[in-house]
């Protein structure tokens, strides 16, 4: 991920070594932004809308795509983000648990199938609790992915993206799920951050099956 670039070394011996580790602390400590973006497209082209978006932000930052019906449940959701990019920097995508997720992506469900509780309370709560035994325990926890995933939330370099823009003849369907393949195909590292639970309604009153709205 971090990129040297050639120095002519026309100075004092040493002087090549010294401008490299200083090179290397900049990139390693320059700061770092995670642009939280949910575009949304009226002609439904929504792989268009997202790298109409990444396509103006800096190299060196990172994007968190959410779906527009995903919200995340604690402020501390948006440090512990941070966190993981900084703890695991050659990570390609990371993903999270959702409330609700389409059927096929189990690494996805958090309590198995586990998808409603009564309150929107609870699932705060669900989300504090992941916060806070991570907190206890100071370890990031991760699970490798290695399948395609559910893209309510992905969390990614805008470097990753470059490599992997994302499919604009898709519309609205398997955007996600094409983006999640050509990374794992390219030998690309997918993780699930477990400490992150965010709300998605996913066709909470329609039911999983419906697509109507996506066509």
């Amino acid at each position: 991920m971090f990129k040297v670039y050639p120095v002519r070394y026309n100075r004092r011996p040493g002087f090549f070594f010294w401008y490299l580790k200083k090179y290397l602390y900049i990139r390693h400590t320059a700061v770092m932004n995670i642009h939280f973006i949910s575009p949304f497209s009226i002609d439904k082209n929504l792989g268009k809308a997202y790298n109409n978006t990444i396509k103006n932000l800096p190299i060196t930052d990172w994007v968190c795509v959410m779906d527009y019906d995903a919200m995340l449940l604690d402020p501390g959701q948006v440090k512990r983000m941070y966190d993981y990019v900084y703890a695991y920097p050659n990570t390609h995508l990371f993903v999270s648990y959702g409330s609700r997720v389409k059927d096929g992506v189990p690494q996805q469900y958090l309590f198995g199938r586990k998808e409603q509780v009564a309150t929107i309370t609870e699932h705060i709560n669900i989300a504090r609790n992941l916060l806070a035994a991570d907190n206890l325990s100071g370890a990031l926890n991760v699970k490798q992915v290695n399948r395609s995933v559910a893209g309510f939330l992905m969390l990614f370099s805008v470097e990753t993206w470059q490599r992997f823009p994302f499919d604009e003849t898709r519309k609205c369907l398997t955007v996600d799920t094409n983006f999640s393949k050509r990374i794992l195909q390219a030998g690309g590292k997918i993780l699930l951050m477990e400490s992150i639970y965010i709300w998605h309604t996913y066709r909470l009153l329609e039911g999983k099956k419906s697509i109507k709205h996506l066509l």
